[in-house]
């Protein structure tokens, strides 16, 4: 084998050129990723998806207990909201024993569900009549649910057997 001279081996590597090319693509895709994904939304998506869940959960314990004890959970006329404990209940928010509705649901749910964000208008909401209930929740996402429900809050998702009982 004979030597050739002059030549230098081949060096491994990148050069500095080919690395910022890379970068520069590699955050290129990543900034139309964010933009085509926008994970607000995605994020919004979700919530509105459980929302919509726990109020046909909770509809389907209300119903149920309505069949056992003849009248649906709480008193009368008083709203309560997702967010607070009634008066002389223990909690926590969630118990279906003491949470924020009166009235043991336990037989009926594990837990009362709570809004995902459970803050200022983005809680649940439930009043009943004597033999009638309105629960209902603001969505952030599919609004155009809120208002195609048949209830008289345009800005509100609402579920029941008498959509006009909260305001």
């Amino acid at each position: 084998m004979e030597k050739v001279i002059g030549v230098r081996p081949l060096l491994k590597g990148f050069t500095l050129v080919e690395l910022i090319v890379v970068v520069a693509l590699v955050s290129m895709i990543a900034s139309l990723s964010l933009v085509a994904l926008n994970p607000a939304d995605i994020f919004a998506r979700s919530r509105d998806s459980k929302r919509l869940s726990d109020l046909a959960f909770l509809t389907n314990a209300f119903e149920r207990y309505n069949i056992d004890n003849g009248v649906y959970p709480d008193s009368a006329a008083i709203m309560r909201v997702s967010s607070s404990l009634p008066q002389d209940q223990t909690g926590p928010l969630q118990s279906a024993s003491s949470g924020w509705i009166v009235g043991d649901m336990s037989k009926y749910i594990s837990r009362l569900s709570t809004d995902p964000k459970n803050e200022d208008f983005l809680v649940y909401r439930y009043k009943r009549s004597e033999n009638a209930y309105e629960l209902d929740c603001y969505l952030e996402y599919y609004k155009e649910k809120s208002q195609a429900d048949g209830g008289n809050n345009a800005e509100r998702f609402e579920v029941g057997n008498d959509m006009s009982i909260l305001p």
